[in-house]
């Protein structure tokens, strides 16, 4: 019985470690921006942490860049798991509750 237990909360836990989430990388109505290589210098960082419900499936708030992203610019956009991600994760991955990093970097 305990080592049905232990699986079952190994199994849960690892649940809350991995998620599916999608950013929409947009610049919004009326503007463009160029998307470019990373290897480009950067002049640039703009970050922005995005929550979602249902292990990634339901984004809780604005997934895309669209506020981050300016018009005529040259970007390039990564979505990331940070430490805090991680530790986010793990502790609200129970109910569920998981946080991504936006980075839009500027060159």
């Amino acid at each position: 019985m305990k080592k049905a237990i232990a699986v079952v909360m190994v199994v849960v836990f690892s649940f809350a470690l991995v998620s599916c989430s999608t950013v929409r990388i947009t610049s919004g109505q009326g503007k463009y921006a160029f998307l470019v290589p990373e290897t480009m210098a950067a002049k640039e960082v703009r970050t922005k942490q995005v929550w979602y419900i249902l292990y990634g499936l339901i984004p809780l708030g604005d997934n895309s860049t669209v506020d981050m992203i300016k018009a005529k610019e040259k970007v390039s956009v990564k979505e990331s798991l940070t430490i805090i991600d991680c530790l986010i994760s793990a502790l609200l991955g129970i109910v569920t509750i998981q946080s991504r990093t936006i980075e839009v970097t500027v060159h």
